[in-house]
């Protein structure tokens, strides 16, 4: 058949193919489109594959395969799902690249079997979706996993079932699959030492952790979700706002040191590790520490020379940003920077091709991130970060001074929780509310609040570059068996706004352990630590350095009621008196980790 034939067939099929397109069955359409695949983009497509699990599960799995695609076999890419698509146009340039790209959808998800689980099944699943590739003939048994998300998530569960065949991850954001793993218990990304992030986890629960339930759910909108998550208690807000029970009760209602979580499929100090993992993320992730501490415990638990290479990439943006950001002028909350792009594909290629084609590929630096405001790209293996801390000190003045105060003072305020102070920009996510901005965004709003305590140097004649995780050290007392501590650190440009460029909390229960909580004595005094998460940030000259102390940031964290009782079953509430000491014996001390720009 002659070129102009072929096409001209190939015509006919696909006008036909559209008319059952759009009349036929599902199926049918499904068909249609996958026949007419190699047209439309270049590449052939199975879909609807039923592929068996272990325990006779069946989950919705298709193959992306080369036009070009004859009895050759190729390395393969595998990205796994909780959602209802999948990048198309990540496909289709992998396929491009000469891989055959698999994507599946979850048990209990999109055509999917059995009953849903966020993780409890991400490790086996995977692991036997990675038996069923290297049998086909289409594999030449070299296995890559990439995604974002949740889709970084599954790559880390499957890393650690460690699979002979699975060579390399691109997990991107995938830190939420952290445990106990260096005492982060961070589970999901939805605790932050030890405190829900509560409307990131109710919205993402609500939409898309329903029991028994195949795909994304209806919720309320946007007012209505902001009405009902200042209701009480926190562990009956799904079924208000998604109408039916999801998984997010078991999320609220299991102690932080239950064995569950490690059933539940996250990592702990003991799981190891053999696939050479890519780590990416942003600074103004809510997972970022996260990341860290994974690839602190994946090398630390390696098993093998590969899998000790775990290098980090870390962008200056917000959630599954990474490669989204161009060359020029970016907004990240409300702040401007002034970015330069690296070319995150040639990236991935490469790391894919030195692992899954022969060495055909470079490996990047362990670590390599974005300096604010600084130098930008950075690439060092060795991190020069959390070195050198400086220290200033909170006094009277409410200035933040290197000079450490003689006189001993205290400043009070009372936290109530039915009027917590406000979220504004930081590591918000997935809330569905087009009102709340990640990133960077001014807190001046916040000053004039009596809960807020505010400090500030005066302006910088030199900047300041930071590089890892800052802390507060404060000398504290509550009137209450339990409340909280926020921190948040601020930029303040010279035109006075104040932009908060990380924040934390810390639980008064959870001082000590976040296995075996602790109250606290009514009125005694207490030595704690906030620590942070890490940053990479230069302060410019003429701006200056501030700290915000509060005991809330509601509705980004859950409040704490004050009353000792279980945080999130109890809708009983009290108001504390909340102290934090300066001077003296007690000094209260910002420690910033300073770097030389050099």
């Amino acid at each position: 058949m002659n070129r102009s034939l072929r096409w001209m067939v190939l015509f006919i099929g696909f006008a036909a193919g559209l008319v059952f397109f759009l009349k036929g069955d599902r199926t049918t359409r499904q068909f249609i489109a996958d026949s007419t695949m190699p047209l439309r983009h270049g590449l052939i497509r199975e879909s609807g594959i039923q592929l068996s699990m272990r325990d006779g599960v069946k989950l919705n799995t298709r193959v992306y395969k080369p036009l070009s695609f004859s009895a050759d076999q190729y390395p393969v890419i595998l990205m796994r799902t909780t959602y209802g698509a999948f990048d198309f146009n990540i496909t289709k340039r992998f396929v491009e690249s000469d891989y055959v790209v698999v994507e599946q959808f979850v048990r209990g998800r999109y055509g999917s079997e059995g009953d849903y689980s966020p993780h409890r099944y991400s490790g086996r699943d995977g692991y036997d979706t990675l038996e069923w590739i290297v049998s086909q003939d289409w594999s030449n048994g070299k296995v890559g996993t990439f995604g974002c998300s949740y889709l970084g998530e599954v790559q880390i569960a499957l890393a650690k079932e460690k699979h002979p065949n699975h060579l390399a991850a691109i997990a991107d954001a995938g830190a939420g699959l952290v445990g106990k793993l260096e005492q982060n218990y961070g589970y999901f990304g939805f605790y932050e030492n030890g405190v829900l992030n509560l409307v990131s986890s109710l919205s993402w629960f609500s939409e898309n952790g329903l029991h028994g339930h195949s795909g994304k759910a209806k919720t309320l909108s946007g007012r209505s979700k902001a009405e009902i998550v200042s209701q009480l208690p926190v562990s009956e807000l799904d079924e208000r706002l998604a109408g039916h029970q999801t998984i997010f009760d078991d999320f609220v209602l299991h102690d932080l040191g239950s064995d569950w979580w490690e059933e539940e499929g996250y990592v702990d100090e003991f799981d190891t590790f053999t696939t050479p993992t890519l780590h990416l993320n942003a600074w103004f992730d809510q997972g970022i520490q996260g990341t860290f501490d994974l690839q602190k415990g994946m090398i630390r638990n390696a098993q093998n020379s590969a899998s000790i290479e775990q290098p980090m990439v870390i962008g200056p943006g917000n959630h599954c940003q990474s490669g989204k950001m161009k060359t020029g002028i970016q907004t990240i909350g409300t702040m401007d920077i002034d970015y330069v792009d690296i070319d995150y594909w040639q990236l991935y290629l490469d790391w894919f091709g030195y692992w899954l084609k022969d060495g055909k590929g470079k490996l990047p630096k362990k670590y390599n991130f974005y300096e604010i405001h600084g130098r930008g790209w950075l690439h060092s293996n060795d991190w020069k970060g959390d070195l050198n801390y400086q220290s200033f000190y909170l006094d009277e003045a409410r200035t933040l001074t290197e000079s450490y105060p003689n006189k001993e003072l205290s400043l009070s305020y009372l936290y109530d929780p039915l009027d917590p102070a406000p979220t504004l920009g930081g590591t918000i996510c997935c809330t569905g509310n087009e009102e709340d901005i990640s990133g960077p965004v001014p807190q001046n709003k916040l000053i004039e609040r009596h809960d807020v305590l505010w400090f500030q140097t005066s302006a910088l004649e030199d900047k300041i570059t930071l590089l890892g995780a800052p802390k507060t050290q404060l000398q504290v007392s509550t009137s209450a068996l339990d409340t909280d501590f926020t921190v948040k650190l601020l930029d303040i440009y010279p035109d006075g706004r104040a932009f908060s460029i990380n924040d934390s909390v810390l639980r008064m229960r959870y001082r000590n352990s976040y296995r075996d909580p602790e109250l606290v004595t009514p009125n005694q005094k207490y030595s704690v630590t906030v620590r942070l998460r890490p940053i990479s940030y230069t302060i410019l000259p003429g701006h200056k350095v501030g700290l915000m102390i509060s005991s809330s940031n509601f509705p980004r964290l859950a409040r704490n009621l004050n009353t000792g009782l279980h945080e999130y079953s109890s809708d009983e509430i009290a108001v504390a008196k909340n102290s934090v000491y300066l001077g003296g014996e007690d000094a209260s001390v910002l420690q910033l980790p300073i770097v030389s720009a050099e």
